[in-house]
């Protein structure tokens, strides 16, 4: 109820755009299957590289940012 009232909505609006929200989610077959229509992802770079690749470009985007600013 506090969420419905938070939002200025009654409890019957709320549960109908949750319920509309959560309904136009795929189910999880149809989730599995939009998987299985994807490319494998490169396997020549680990998880460990590939996050530390990531992290590197972020803290590079906040040095420029830094300077420039």
């Amino acid at each position: 109820m506090r969420r419905a009232a938070s939002r200025g909505m009654s409890l019957r609006q709320y549960v109908i755009e949750v319920l509309t929200a959560h309904c136009a989610l795929p189910t999880v077959d149809e989730w599995v299957d939009q998987l299985k229509t994807l490319a494998p992802a490169p396997n020549d770079v680990s998880g460990a590289d590939a996050v530390r690749h990531a992290r590197d470009e972020d803290d590079a985007e906040v040095i420029r940012a830094h300077h420039s600013g």
